[in-house]
């Protein structure tokens, strides 16, 4: 006992060659399989996976006991052995012996484990729907598994609705800490519906559990704000978290989406070199840098950089989807599609990748085709602003104008809703007055381009279109002022000198 007491000092304190000496010498006094179990789990600590797998195999505990069965398959997949570790688990199904049990504490369920790593194999494997239903299966046997339900929710293998249907199916117990797990998770999913019982949940986890400056519920509210694309908002909570959490990775992957979005050079420039200095093996890092180069317009150094942060991780989507905006910024719409399908393989419970494809091929004037990838990802997400202004586009370019102005009316409905920034959205008020002007409602068209001189009295193509609309309604005068407004603001508009030209010989 007094050697064992000596083993678990070692590794409490990270003395791991001290713990192995001891540990080994305490496996061949006992032959006891608890302490093969801590043997392995010391070697497993070294990083040592293939000895772990040997010792294990040796004394015959891989299929006899699950705790050892773990261990195994974990060394399998730090491996990316990903069918021997599927291996172990089929046969372990088979083969549950427990002849030379281990001790089993009260805690996190084994079975539901294993059920977590079956999925985790799954997903590395791309066998996406079988992954769903293991790790769906975890959390039904313990609902504590947050592996398992943070692989599906971070991974965005779920849709919104099935991310809800999944919390509504756990088995919660009538308790103070069931009731808080429920909370927590409800405050995880994708904030596109259901944004009433979200912040319900959020308020409860302040008021009842004092939680509310806890990081997580933080970045529950920062990715709400991103989703109705309040990047200022989102970008003040997430500063918040990192300083006090410098290298919360979850909270860095938004806090670097948010500096790309508001155009932050200088902090997503440093952010990034310290993470290639403390992070370098992670796939974060380089898609810092790949995102620091994409925002300075030098796409193909961001193709580099995105391109190593999924060859690090082939999971991992948003390099995917920053690869393939390195593309679409040099208008190589094929590749760009071709980056973009790899990633709505990964996400399959977001909208993104299939609205990015949706725009590639509007631009492609593919319209067919543009239509069937919008729309699935309308139907994933029906509240995405940037959706409903490229959908409202798509059918203006078919000529159902009044289809359109649906959609472009949506679009600022929604910004409107949650207070965010009409400026951002000025392309769709102008898009809005030019489906406006298309059905010949000139007044409403007007109010439209009126809206945009107010939210951005430079607008040249605001002052174009206006120009436009009164000299179809032969106001001459109006048209020719504001044809000199525009020209003024962009004298390379060539549309503009012409109708101006016209006016003026009318």
């Amino acid at each position: 006992d007094k050697l064992r007491i000596l083993r678990q000092d070692a590794i409490e304190q990270h003395l791991f060659s001290t713990a192995a000496f001891w540990g080994d010498k305490i496996k061949n006094l006992t032959d006891d399989p608890n302490d093969i179990y801590w043997l392995a789990q010391i070697y497993f600590f070294m990083e040592q996976y293939p000895r772990v797998e040997h010792l294990l195999l040796k004394n015959d505990l891989v299929l006899q006991n699950i705790r050892c069965r773990i261990l195994a398959i974990q060394c399998e997949i730090r491996l990316k052995k990903w069918q021997e570790a599927l291996d172990i688990i089929e046969k372990g199904d088979k083969e549950i012996k427990e002849k030379k049990s281990l001790k089993v504490e009260k805690g996190l369920k084994l079975d539901a484990t294993l059920y977590y790593l079956k999925g985790l194999v799954y997903s590395k494997q791309n066998q996406h729907d079988k992954a769903k239903e293991s790790l769906k299966e975890a959390l039904q046997i313990d609902i504590n598994c947050y592996e398992a339900f943070n692989l599906l929710i971070s991974n965005y293998m779920l849709t919104n609705d099935e991310e809800w249907e999944l919390i509504r199916s756990l088995k919660y117990n009538d308790t103070i800490e069931g009731e808080l797990i429920k909370l927590l998770y409800i405050s995880k999913i994708k904030k596109y519906k259901y944004l009433d019982d979200i912040n319900l949940a959020i308020e409860r986890l302040d008021k009842d559990f004092y939680l509310g400056n806890n990081s997580d519920i933080l970045l529950s509210q920062a990715n709400q704000y991103y989703t109705q694309s309040k990047f200022k908002e989102c970008l003040e909570l997430t500063t918040k978290i990192l300083d006090s959490d410098k290298f919360n990775l979850d909270c860095i992957l938004l806090h670097i989406v948010c500096l790309f979005e508001l155009q932050k050079k200088n902090e997503l420039f440093y952010l990034a070199h310290q993470l290639v200095e403390y992070y370098p093996e992670h796939e974060i890092s380089w898609y810092s840098v790949g995102c620091y180069y994409l925002l300075i317009n030098q796409s193909s150094e961001a193709r580099r950089y995105f391109s190593k942060s999924s060859t690090i991780c082939p999971a991992f989507g948003s390099a995917w989807i920053g690869f393939a905006h390195s593309f679409a910024a040099e208008s190589e719409h094929d590749q760009a599609i071709l980056a973009y399908s790899t990633a709505a393989k990964l996400f399959q419970g977001i909208h993104l990748p299939a609205m990015f494809i949706g725009m590639q091929h509007l631009q492609l004037n593919n319209i067919h085709l543009a239509e069937g990838f919008l729309t699935v990802a309308y139907d994933i997400c029906d509240s995405d602003p940037t959706l409903l202004n490229e959908l409202g586009v798509l059918y203006f370019n078919k000529q159902e104008y009044i289809k359109a102005i649906e959609y472009f009316e949506k679009a600022l409905e929604y910004v409107e809703s949650v207070q965010s920034r009409l400026n951002s959205w000025e392309v769709t008020i102008c898009n809005l007055g030019h489906a406006f002007r298309k059905i010949r409602n000139f007044e409403k068209a007007k109010e439209q381009f009126e809206k945009v001189f107010s939210l951005n009295p430079s607008n040249s193509q605001a002052y174009s279109a206006m120009a436009y609309i009164y000299q179809i309604e032969g106001k001459l005068d109006e048209a020719i002022s504001y044809y000199h407004s525009a020209l003024v603001l962009n004298p390379n508009d060539s549309f503009c000198a012409e109708m101006l030209k016209r006016a003026l010989e009318e």
